[in-house]
């Protein structure tokens, strides 16, 4: 092959180029300044994205998401991929913005549509991934729990290490418990023409519904103690509850409240003698977490 180089490239000399020479301390100042530079270009899409986000999750009813973007529409994905031309700009400006679409509940290829190329690409290793696991490691990235390990690169053929995996599932986490977190109980209880009202409230604040799964037909429950801890009062108490296994679903934003009435005769020969009142939701979910030592009562002033 040395008969198609030119001769002039087998007779030159290596040609070195000085490099500067920096200190330690002009290394850094160095490093401030491009890390500066880059955090103010990038963070005004930074901003844009987590405010629209923060719109669509706080403003936008979900049936509307789920009416555009949803399963239903068949134009979905065309419509998420025009509206994410112009996010080519910044894929950081996008992230909040799927992960709120993706909450209220746009299917996912329709999300992955929405993202630019940078985002559906973030690892320079990208085709190493088998195609089986692209969407998983793209909806990981999209929920934050898989930003790589430096240069660019995801490495998915090497074995992960334990740090790694405990990072992982830190993050996940994180999300399960931000998301168990913005389900709030609360449990109050008021006279009302001598009688004692008792009130459960459960208020959804996520943005999906959530399941209690009951065993039976009773779906709460209230118990007044005195200073002894002993009980005075339970409302379920001779009460009959059907047999069949049920659900209460709670959309997002909704709130539910499950009450229960003290008649005046039996609340007035007890109301010197209550200590405490407490309210316990009467089953399972695995979308909040229930507390099965029961929530307990504001007491009426």
């Amino acid at each position: 092959m040395e008969k198609y180089v030119e001769s002039f490239i087998l007779t030159a000399g290596s040609v070195d180029i000085e490099s500067p020479d920096l200190t330690k301390k002009d290394r850094a100042v160095y490093a401030k300044e491009q890390m500066l530079s880059t955090f103010k270009k990038v963070f005004p899409y930074i901003l844009i994205g987590v405010g629209i986000g923060a719109v669509i999750h706080n403003w936008i009813p979900e049936a509307w998401v789920e009416l555009v973007l949803g399963s239903n529409n068949p134009f979905g994905v065309i419509l998420a991929t025009l509206v994410g031309v112009p996010m080519y700009a910044d894929i950081f400006g996008t992230i909040p913005i799927a992960e709120a679409l993706l909450s209220k509940g746009a299917q996912l290829g329709t999300i992955l549509s929405f993202m630019p190329a940078l985002a559906l690409q973030p690892f320079a290793d990208e085709s190493e991934i088998k195609t089986a696991y692209q969407t998983d490691v793209s909806r990981s990235v999209i929920l934050g729990l898989v930003v790589g390990t430096g240069n660019n690169t995801v490495r998915p053929r090497d074995a992960a290490t334990r740090a790694q995996a405990v990072t992982i599932v830190g993050r996940l986490a994180g999300l399960l418990q931000q998301y168990k977190s913005n389900v709030a109980v609360k449990a109050s209880a008021q006279e009302s023409d001598g009688q004692l009202q008792m009130t459960l409230s459960v208020l959804n604040n996520t943005g999906k519904a959530i399941t209690i799964h009951h065993s039976n037909g009773q779906l709460f429950d209230f118990e007044i103690l005195d200073k002894s801890g002993n009980k005075l009062y339970r409302w379920s108490d001779g009460r009959m509850f059907s047999m069949i296994v049920t659900t209460t679903e709670i959309k997002p934003n909704e709130e539910i409240a499950f009450s229960g009435v003290l008649d005046a005769e039996t609340y007035a020969a007890m109301k010197d003698k209550i200590a405490c009142i407490k309210a316990y939701i009467v089953g399972t979910s695995s979308d909040f977490t229930i507390n099965p030592d029961g929530y307990w009562v504001t007491l009426p002033a």
